[in-house]
């Protein structure tokens, strides 16, 4: 199996997990996470870090789109305990980097 390295992530969509009921990210080459209290810039650290450790636990990374439902989400990680929860990543992919992606 081939790794890819992701170099720059654009935006991630947070819907119905943590503080997110339903917001878009944006990213720059560099990020600064500013607010007030309890305005959600732990949470956003947090959901990276999940996937990342999920990224770690299995081969999340088949760029076929995947439910956080079907990933172990405990039920303090939703907004709303009735409605699915998701994240869609949005990254930008050097010329190398999609010809890797498209071979897999």
């Amino acid at each position: 199996m081939k790794v890819i390295n992701i170099l720059k992530i654009d935006s991630i969509r947070i819907s119905n997990i943590l503080s997110y009921e339903d917001e878009i990210v944006d990213f720059s080459d560099y990020n600064v996470i500013v607010g007030t209290n309890v305005s959600g810039k732990t949470n956003i650290l947090r959901i990276l870090k999940f996937l990342i450790q999920y990224d770690r636990r299995s081969s999340f990374l088949k760029y076929n789109g995947q439910s956080l439902d079907q990933l172990t989400l405990n039920d303090k990680m939703r907004f709303d305990k009735t409605k699915p929860s998701f994240i869609t990543i949005q990254f930008s992919l050097s010329k190398q980097e999609l010809k890797l992606v498209l071979e897999l």
